[in-house]
């Protein structure tokens, strides 16, 4: 009890000492909750991959979507592509026996040409893209081997280790035409494949011979990187009722026409046909994947890739079974701006 009026005496006696004490207290904490606060990252919006601005109504209103069909409450991380740097290039060049280039301009943008007879390698600027075409070329640096359809995607993975100074997981799928074998692969990031847009769908696609030359090649050439940020991707009941919506990012793309069918008289250049004729779709198949379209920019984003089938109705009302892809945006809609948005 003395304690207590001492102490209560001493303030008094201190008054103002002690109140200079509680304010410079009082700043200290202020400060030191600045400095070690932990500030909440924004969550950055990014571009849709494509834009909203589709035909074929008929299509959406006929895409059936479970919600069992769709992971939901998965997030995912966002990636970055960077394009190889010229060294990078040029050194997959050297090893494919090419050397002196020439620079070449049209109206898609800028190539570099390297050519060696009637063989010659190739790089679009704008796509990002290296293809090769000409003779069979051996390839020392991987030894003589006897392919199968068995034993191609393994090759594949050396030959993109060895020659174009690529180290990654891929996804392949081989096909196997006479002597020769046509590897189409796409980069693995975790566990979800990377994927062009449109029909191409893989960034990488080589053939080889059955001794392992080298008879083709068409390879995107970019890295990618973790940006550290991550999405959450929409959830089957939701998609359902989005791609339905016609402001909703998504594309589709009909292929697969028999060559002996007569609609392919009224096909473009790529086999398609026009989405407003397209009936009775059904999906078959929902897989998420990254896409990258480096016209689209350096961002890599979740898809939905949906694979299925329908009709198409030519002029004369006769139907012809087609398949078709499409390709939805898989980020929640609070983080993707429309291109038209921009």
């Amino acid at each position: 009890m003395n304690t207590l009026k001492q102490l209560i005496q001493w303030i008094k006696q201190n008054r103002d000492y002690v109140l200079l004490l509680a304010v410079f207290s009082v700043i200290v904490v202020l400060i030191l909750s600045i400095l070690f606060r932990k500030e909440t990252p924004e969550r950055m919006a990014y571009p849709a991959p494509f834009s909203a601005e589709q035909s074929g109504e008929h299509l959406w209103g006929n895409v059936k979507v479970s919600e069992d069909d769709v992971e939901s409450g998965r997030t995912v991380p966002v990636y970055h592509a960077s394009e190889f740097d010229r060294d990078m290039r040029d050194a997959i060049v050297s090893k494919l026996g090419f050397s002196g280039v020439t620079e070449e301009r049209s109206g898609d943008g800028v190539y570099y040409l390297w050519t060696r007879g009637e063989s010659f390698v190739r790089y679009n600027t704008v796509r990002k893209e290296l293809d090769y075409n000409g003779d069979p070329i051996l390839l020392p640096a991987l030894g003589r081997v006897t392919l199968t359809a068995d034993t191609a995607g393994a090759y594949f993975e050396h030959f993109s280790e060895e020659i174009l100074g690529i180290s990654s997981s891929f996804s392949t799928n081989v096909t196997q035409a006479g002597s020769s074998f046509t590897v189409s692969a796409s980069p693995l990031l975790g566990d979800i494949r990377v994927v062009n847009g449109g029909n191409r769908e893989y960034p990488i696609i080589a053939q080889f011979s059955e001794d392992g030359d080298l008879l083709s090649l068409s390879a995107q050439l970019s890295t990618f990187r973790d940006t550290g940020d991550t999405v959450g991707l929409v959830p089957g009941d939701d998609l359902a009722e989005y791609i339905r919506t016609q402001s909703y990012p998504k594309e589709a793309f009909l292929d697969s026409i028999s060559s002996g069918d007569p609609l392919c008289e009224t096909c473009d250049p790529y086999g398609l046909y026009s989405l407003d004729s397209f009936t009775d779709a059904v999906i078959s198949d929902i897989e998420v994947v990254y896409y990258y379209d480096p016209l689209a920019g350096a961002d890599v984003l979740p898809v939905y890739r949906m694979v299925g089938s329908g009709t198409v109705v030519d002029e004369e009302s006769v139907t012809h079974p087609v398949s078709v892809v499409i390709y939805a945006n898989a980020v929640e809609p609070s983080r993707i701006v429309l291109p038209s948005d921009l």
